[in-house]
């Protein structure tokens, strides 16, 4: 009997501090907090006395967002400054990374990195095989977990807590940040840039104007036609039909002749 009541005593015990040891496990993690400058900061010690855990937050995420271990494929875009867009293309096991760079007066855009991309659940690996602006990320490894992952947004947490927010764009969205830049369609060049772009043959100005992207349609409101004579350089309104729009090369079909457009981004 008295042996019966200590083995007892010993399982209760052992269960209060296994649940004590448990408890604390769950509080203990993350922490968030906002600096005097407004700034968020992600850490596993308190950088405040404003700190607060994030860690029942992600317990929440992750029943919430049971669709964060699927593929990540397609165009995302995320804002890095308010001058500087990333888009990250993630293709099966590679990715490609480029870089949008706009001051308001002009614009242009390069390829800064591509690699090997994993993804095994909701950790998403990123490797380094070429790095046009930092060589010393040759060879290295980015890893992301997952916080979230829809239709339309991406949200992935840094080694260091830091998060990034992506927006997603697909064939059937518009494509206009992928449009922007110089494009050689014959002996003409097309500079898009912003809601404007300029027709050159050679280095002679020959048309300006506007244009939007409504996918499939893509419509140019000519405002001058140089060629013409004066009396008649009001330009007129075309529409094209999109085939297809990558990086490196897009096509197009005229609504208004049936002409098949073709052209090739000219590197900056």
């Amino acid at each position: 009997m008295f042996h019966n009541k200590f083995y007892r005593l010993v399982i209760i015990t052992f269960s209060l501090i296994m649940s004590a040891v448990i408890s604390q496990g769950v509080n203990a993690g993350v922490y968030k907090w906002v600096d005097e400058n407004g700034k968020v900061h992600y850490g596993n010690v308190p950088g405040s006395a404003s700190a607060k855990s994030v860690m029942v937050q992600e317990s929440n995420k992750k029943k919430s967002s049971g669709d964060r271990n699927q593929r990540v494929s397609g165009r995302w875009y995320a804002k890095k400054n308010s001058y500087v867009t990333l888009k990250y293309v993630f293709n099966y096991d590679k990715f490609f990374l480029f870089e949008y760079i706009s001051n308001g007066s002009s614009y242009r855009s390069r390829e800064i990195g591509k690699g090997k991309l994993s993804q095994s659940k909701n950790i998403l690996e990123l490797t380094y095989f070429e790095h046009f602006t930092d060589k010393e990320k040759l060879d290295t490894v980015e890893r992301y977990e997952i916080v979230s992952n829809s239709n339309n947004s991406l949200v992935l947490l840094s080694e260091n807590f830091k998060e990034m927010h992506l927006k997603r764009t697909s064939s059937q969205g518009n494509q206009s940040q992928d449009i922007k830049g110089t494009w050689r369609f014959g002996n003409l060049l097309y500079e898009f840039e912003g809601s404007q772009f300029l027709v050159k043959n050679s280095s002679k100005l020959i048309q300006v104007g506007s244009w939007k992207m409504q996918d499939p349609k893509m419509t140019l409101d000519y405002v001058a036609d140089f060629v013409k004579p004066v009396d008649h350089r009001q330009g007129k309104t075309k529409t094209w039909i999109k085939k297809f729009v990558n990086y490196n090369s897009m096509g197009f079909v005229s609504q208004d002749t049936g002409e098949t457009l073709n052209f090739v981004r000219v590197a900056e």
